[in-house]
């Protein structure tokens, strides 16, 4: 048994399907803050409430550490650069993996960790008034 399809419809159901699965999925917005081994203070809370807005909109973030010429023979001060940073945003987002080693980067991926936000003042088992 079998059946006459026109093809040229069939053709078309199938496109409109793919349209729609695509038209469901969503795609990862990953964004990449820069960072230095000897960063100041004032770069370090910038770069931290940039991260702080990304994570909140849902985006993934590569945070980096670049380092320039003699920077590279002293990896370890990038490493606490890092450290420092995935403590200070561990409330809104999670680091996936460890620190990864590129040619004169060190790098790690943090994406938005899935707590619910709570209300700031409020307690467990109090009401509102």
């Amino acid at each position: 048994m079998c059946k006459i399809v026109d093809i040229g419809e069939y053709k078309y159901k199938q496109s409109k399907k793919e349209k729609l699965a695509r038209k469901g999925s969503k795609t990862q917005v990953v964004k990449e803050l820069k960072l230095s081994p000897k960063i100041s203070d004032h770069d370090y809370l910038t770069r931290l409430n940039q991260g702080r807005k990304f994570l909140s909109k849902s985006y993934a973030v590569k945070l980096s550490v670049f380092f320039k010429g003699r920077e590279n023979a002293r990896q370890d001060l990038g490493k606490v650069v890092l450290e420092r940073y995935i403590q200070d945003i561990i409330d809104i987002g999670v680091a996936n993996g460890d620190i990864s080693s590129g040619h004169r980067s060190l790098y790690i991926m943090i994406s938005p960790s899935n707590k619910p936000k709570v209300k700031e003042g409020v307690q467990d088992g109090e009401k509102e008034s």
